[in-house]
């Protein structure tokens, strides 16, 4: 972005990704023009770094999860007491895709809605598992 400022000669320079530079100079119309010029030339358009960079963003977003629904989930079901075979055995027939989800996770004979807590016990339990001295992992 070109900022020509009320003050005589001052112009600001901020392409949103970096630190912005403020120039004076008799020439500021012709030094934005140049730049303006210039960034066209090299970027294609005249879009903001951050701009790229979201639209950048949605592409991967895209190329993960495809048309489907980004907020899709996977469900899996977890015994305490068998806590790592279990986790094993319910991901055990994973594709690539499924990794992508949410995981939605039920302890076997347990009541209770996954709205992120049993998701996060989960994962705990399951890291204290794996880097207790006990696993042999």
């Amino acid at each position: 972005m070109i900022i020509l400022h009320h003050e005589p000669n001052v112009l600001s320079i901020d392409d949103g990704g970096g630190m912005s530079v403020t120039v004076s100079s008799e020439y500021r119309e012709r030094i934005a023009a140049t730049y303006h010029r210039f960034r066209q030339s090299n970027s294609g358009s005249s879009i903001s770094f951050t701009e790229r960079q979201n639209h950048f963003n949605e592409h991967l977003k895209q190329h993960h999860f495809g048309d489907k629904e980004r907020d899709s989930f996977t469900r899996i079901f977890v015994s305490r007491q068998e806590l790592l075979q279990s986790a094993i055995e319910a991901t055990k027939s994973f594709k690539k895709d499924d990794w992508l989800k949410l995981f939605v996770v039920q302890f076997s004979a347990e009541q209770g809605l996954d709205a992120g807590g049993l998701s996060r016990e989960f994962f705990e339990l399951l890291t204290e598992h794996c880097f207790s001295s006990q696993s042999g992992m």
